[in-house]
């Protein structure tokens, strides 16, 4: 019995890293709704990264966008299975204001761009996060996906990825999109 409770246990430990990976260890888990979004400048995960012209993004300059701030690693399964709809997002609400910005679980920032370019995944802007942003965010999991309204403030955060939620993270968006 005791065998069995052991693989269980191990069993779903290994399926909740697989579906919420991990960000950094140490960041705390708290409701980041009705809170500002993290401040950061970041550099962005483009060619001129890997070649040493790099170009940064700055919170100050997502002010008065609508914001999907996605935490991500390419090793996620959820991360990428969520991917397709925030590159619709963009596409289709990106003239109203939103600003769809993955935050890459750092490190690995050229294995990620070409993982990103392979996969023709490059529709929404990339950073390379890190430790501090993660924390700011609140963010213990991933991937884990903050909507910040035009005001800074954050209005709901998605912990994890699931389908069924695409319907109303499009309303959301859409609402926030034709409001000025």
């Amino acid at each position: 019995m005791l065998p069995v409770l052991v693989v269980a246990a191990l069993g779903a430990a290994v399926l909740a890293f697989a579906t919420f990976g991990t960000f950094h260890r140490g960041a705390r888990r708290a409701a980041a709704a009705g809170l500002p979004m993290p401040t950061f400048r970041l550099p962005v995960l483009d060619a001129g990264l890997l070649e040493g012209d790099t170009t940064f993004l700055s919170s100050d300059e997502l002010k008065g966008h609508v914001v999907l701030l996605n935490y991500w690693a390419t090793s996620c399964k959820p991360c990428v299975a969520e991917q397709p709809l925030l590159m619709e997002l963009q596409d289709d609400y990106g003239d109203g204001g939103l600003r769809v910005v993955g935050v890459l679980d750092g490190g690995h920032a050229a294995s990620a761009f070409d993982w990103l370019q392979g996969h023709h995944r490059e529709r929404f802007l990339t950073v390379v996060g890190n430790e501090r942003v993660a924390r700011a965010g609140h963010v213990a999991g991933l991937p884990e996906t903050l909507l910040v309204a035009r005001n800074g403030q954050v209005i709901a955060r998605f912990e994890g990825y699931s389908k069924e939620r695409d319907p109303y993270l499009r309303q959301r968006v859409r609402e926030l999109t034709t409001k000025r």
